[in-house]
């Protein structure tokens, strides 16, 4: 079985079927219509949602610890040299709080260098908590907005209906807010506290399309996928291709050369 490790950022935009899997348990009608389409009959794809973001949608016990009577904001951006913004943003942000009475909570991704922990675990103060928890839900569950450049947690956080702001986004579509000068923080972020109909209407649309699921019941639809597999057995399902050299690089990898 084949399930996914997050949603298209922008930094790739493929599907596969490798020829390794019975079953296919996407997330949403988007990436369900993308694996049909290619689908050359070796397994069956079916549409579960995603099993990770089960628990974003039941109120987490820890949101009281990221709530606040501020407008909160969020800054999670990506770890890739080329596109995250943890730089460009830096002087912008450390200037804000001192202008804007904002409630910051900034968290930085497991592969960010030691820099940028140091920058910008430097500007903790009243208005701004840096981070290093592994659950993100009930941060994304506490803040109002979140501003991050080219990452999938900005799909995450939408996912609850919010407005996500995006610096230099590597593919920015209409439901984000997108900026590219640096300069234009500070606006960009007033601009989204307004929440516009028109933005949060895209939003909505765009969440339907990736994830409609919104009952936390992922998870049993996974369970529900795969049990319907074994039941049915995968007679129905065309032969694979032999992917040898595939096979190969993957056991290599794992030192692991037993065939069965």
């Amino acid at each position: 079985m084949q399930v996914f490790h997050g949603f298209d950022s922008g930094k790739k935009n493929k599907f596969n079927i490798r020829g390794f899997f019975d079953l296919y348990c996407t997330q949403g009608p988007n990436i369900t219509q993308g694996f049909n389409d290619i689908n050359d009959g070796t397994c069956d794809v079916v549409e579960t949602g995603w099993s990770k973001l089960d628990p974003l949608f039941t109120e987490h016990k820890d949101i009281a610890l990221y709530q606040s009577d501020k407008p909160t904001i969020l800054y999670a951006p990506t770890f890739s040299p080329k596109l995250t913004s943890t730089y460009k943003l830096y002087p912008y942000i450390k200037a804000l709080l001192k202008t804007q009475n904002w409630q910051w909570i900034v968290k930085l991704h497991p592969k960010a260098t030691s820099e940028e922990i140091e920058m910008y675990k430097s500007l903790a103060c009243e208005n701004l908590t840096f981070i290093t928890t592994g659950d993100v839900i009930p941060i994304l569950q506490a803040t109002d907005i979140i501003l991050s450049d080219t990452s999938s947690i900005i799909t995450e956080f939408a996912l609850q209906e919010k407005v996500a702001v995006a610096f230099n986004n590597r593919k920015p579509k209409d439901w984000m807010i997108n900026f590219s000068n640096e300069a234009d923080l500070e606006s960009t972020l007033i601009s989204a506290f307004q929440k516009d109909e028109h933005t949060l209407e895209k939003v909505k649309q765009y969440c339907d399309s990736v994830h409609p699921y919104r009952d936390g019941k992922s998870s049993v639809r996974v369970l529900g996928a795969i049990n319907n597999l074994i039941c049915s057995g995968t007679s129905h399902l065309k032969r694979k291709p032999l992917n040898l050299l595939r096979k190969f690089k993957i056991r290599k990898s794992l030192n692991y050369y037993w065939w069965s």
